[in-house]
């Protein structure tokens, strides 16, 4: 994704809007976990456009695992 010159806290505000939960920069990215239908992504790259990465997990706790990793 392009960089986007935006206030963090209004996009932090945008990535909750859109049901997006565990916030983290890593590596000078924006990563958050995002519930799909069936699966929960851990998504990367976030931006006010989208995201350039998302990997899916069927459950929640892995997910979370591998965003703390």
């Amino acid at each position: 994704m392009a960089t986007v010159d935006a206030d963090p806290i209004d996009l932090r505000k945008t990535f909750v809007a859109r049901g997006d939960t565990h916030i983290r920069y890593v590596n000078g990215l924006t990563c958050a976990l995002r519930g799909f239908f069936f699966t929960t992504a851990l998504v990367v790259g976030l931006d006010n456009a989208g995201y350039d990465r998302c990997y899916c997990y069927e459950h929640a706790d892995d997910a979370q695992v591998a965003l703390a990793a």
